[in-house]
């Protein structure tokens, strides 16, 4: 996995490397998947949306990722040491979460130790990196006490042949002793080494640039990163009475990166562009973040209610700029770029700190068999304080109503028709350093959604949700003086369908179609957007004594935006897989098998500052996975 560093260089901001990730060969998300819109269990991932892009929109920068349902601010990434599964959910599957902010809700589910469980896996292949994880779940410690989490070591590859090593270790101790209380304490690390990001290209003009030589020519062998992620937390459940409960969670998130590097190439025109290397010192982002909610249900005659009241909040520090930009040329895409380390000389970095908490209250009322209808209103107050290496602090404070409406209704035993429309707050960083206005808070931004479906259910498991959205933005820019404000608004209109069906026994089908129209209002489209987006996935299990299975994916991605008067082309991506699982020595085996991009398409990857990378060629992998 390849890091977005374009929009972290024109902000200062801070960006993250994705974790390595590499897939249990006895999961199967495809099966697992109640719907389309993205699901994701022991690094095996299906659907359209994840964490990072829903609808056109961050969940994470929208305030709406959730740990086991609870709000949190993440800093660093979760791994699976820790987590089990996360799940996406638009629409109807929304509906049962309060407090809800404009695009879709990530939830990540712990590991819980249901049985004793030593298993190894061990993934290799043909750039297709290298893992190794160690899954450990003990379901009776004694005393209501159980564990589950687990250790790894992995080698992730890079599409130009970049690459990072990482560490992890994680894992989560629940105590139940009884019906009535569960408490859960989690933590994971994950240190990062030897980390060599993939160059990006920014084009000079409307042509995309031409063949690129892989990193081993075009990067830097000293520009190698260093960093570690923590995680933390608590969760509590508690059955107060018949009718009251409560639920809370308190988080911590740490990202520390002791160095990183990203590599540039601007201005890239006929095969050439002028490479700079931007070096980071030691930056550091951290948060406290957490929910309390107390809980009420009652029966009025045939309605079933609940209300919320809830208190919610994040707290968060972060070191970040000082970067030091070594200009190294002008160099070939095709030829040798590689340069030796020149003296980097560090500047001195701001520090911005967040405090946001908001208090809020949701009813939901629940016709069994008919529908449902909920509303919440939150009041929010956010905070912005931002300490710039030399003069004065500038401060930012926005207040702010957020609500949420939604409504299903049964229309018949296999119809549901269902509508909703919130209001969120959004966090838009500080004013770059190239602009007249540098290291000025820019405010929180207000967003909003409308949303109407159906949902259609029948034999064969058969499940279709179909939708309509319009999101709702302001956007920051640089308007003609030079200043880096808000500039405009943002709207995204669309459509998204997910039809999951067996349409014959062992065949499970899974399908996602998402179709957008984001349109700035001083026309054109955003950068890295894209208008429509399609997946296929087919899951055959082959007779049970076989034990095995055979899968294939097909993911397209339309024509995406780089520059306003420049696409990248669409691509399509077509993955082959087989599963086998059986027993050797009288111990659970598995074994994975992929050929991923079997037909070698090629093509950009484009991120939101217009910024160019590599995808995915050819891979090939396997995975084995023993249980002792």
């Amino acid at each position: 996995m390849k890091r977005s560093c374009g929009a972290a260089l024109a902000l200062g901001l801070l960006a993250l490397a994705d974790p390595a990730a590499a897939q249990r060969a006895n999961a199967n998300a495809v099966a697992d998947a109640a719907d389309a819109f993205g699901f994701s269990k022991a690094g095996d991932a299906v659907g359209l949306y994840n964490s990072g892009s829903v609808r056109g929109f961050s969940p994470t920068r929208a305030g709406n990722l959730r740990m086991e349902g609870l709000y949190l601010d993440r800093q660093a990434y979760f791994t699976g040491d820790l987590i089990d599964h996360s799940r996406i959910h638009v629409g109807l599957t929304a509906l049962e979460f309060p407090f809800p902010a404009p695009s879709g809700i990530s939830d990540y589910g712990l590991k819980s130790a249901e049985a004793d469980v030593v298993a190894l896996s061990v993934t290799s292949g043909r750039r297709a990196g290298a893992y190794a994880f160690l899954d450990l779940a003990k379901a009776d410690l004694g005393g209501g006490l159980s564990f589950a989490g687990g250790a790894s070591l992995n080698r992730d590859d890079y599409p130009m042949g970049g690459g990072s090593d990482y560490l992890g270790l994680g894992g989560a101790i629940r105590y139940r002793p009884g019906e009535r209380l569960q408490l859960r304490v989690f933590g994971n690390t994950e240190i990062y080494r030897a980390t060599r990001y993939d160059p990006t290209f920014y084009v000079a003009g409307a042509e995309l640039p031409g063949p690129t030589a892989r990193y081993d020519r075009l990067g830097q062998a000293w520009a190698a990163g260093r960093g570690r992620y923590d995680n933390a937390g608590v969760l509590a459940d508690a059955r107060l009475s018949s009718s009251l409960s409560l639920r809370a969670g308190l988080f911590r998130s740490v990202w520390i990166s002791k160095r990183d590097f990203d590599q540039v190439f601007d201005g890239v025109a006929n095969g050439r562009g002028a490479l700079s290397v931007y070096a980071y010192p030691e930056r550091k982002a951290a948060s406290w973040s957490g929910e309390a909610r107390l809980i009420h249900d009652a029966t009025l005659g045939p309605v079933r209610a609940r209300t919320i009241l809830a208190v919610r909040g994040r707290a968060v520090d972060r070191r970040l700029g000082g970067e030091a930009v070594a200009d190294l040329g002008v160099a070939s895409l095709t030829g040798d770029a590689r340069r030796d380390r020149p003296a980097l000389v560090f500047g001195p970095q701001l520090h911005d700190a967040i405090d946001q908490y908001g208090l809020g209250a949701q009813t939901r009322l629940v016709w069994p068999e008919r529908g449902q209808l909920s509303g919440g209103l939150e009041r929010v107050r956010y905070e912005k304080v931002l300490r710039p290496p030399a003069g004065v602090a500038t401060r930012g404070v926005s207040e702010a109503w957020l609500y949420n409406l939604a409504a299903a209704w049964r229309l018949a035993p296999s119809v549901t028709l269902f509508a909703a429309a919130n209001r969120g707050l959004e966090d838009t960083g500080a004013a770059p350093a190239s602009a007249v206005n540098r290291g000025e808070v820019l405010p929180a931004i207000l967003s909003t959604q409308q949303e109407a479906g159906i949902r259609v259910v029948g034999p064969r498991a058969l499940a279709v949700t179909a939708a309509v959205f319009r999101l709702r933005k302001p956007f920051p820019g640089f308007s003609i003086g030079g200043r880096y404000e808000l500039v405009g608004d943002l709207e995204n209109r669309g459509a998204e369908l997910s039809l999951s069906v067996r349409p014959i026994e062992r065949l499970k089908v899974l399908a996602g179609l998402y179709l957008a129209k984001p349109e700035l209002d001083g026309g054109g489209s955003p950068l890295g957007s894209f208008r429509r987006q399609a997946q296929l996935y087919f899951d055959y299990a082959l007779p049970k004594a076989t034990g095995a299975s055979v899968d294939l994916r097909i993911a397209h991605q339309g024509a995406t935006a780089v520059l306003t008067s420049l696409d990248a082309d669409a691509r399509t991506v077509v993955d082959l897989g087989a599963r086998w699982q059986g027993e050797v020595a009288g111990a659970p085996l598995s074994l994975r098998l992929v050929a991923g991009n079997l037909l070698g398409e090629g093509g950009w990857s484009v991120e939101a500052s217009g910024g160019l990378s590599r995808p995915l060629g050819r891979t090939l992998s396997a995975t084995v996975s023993r249980t002792f």
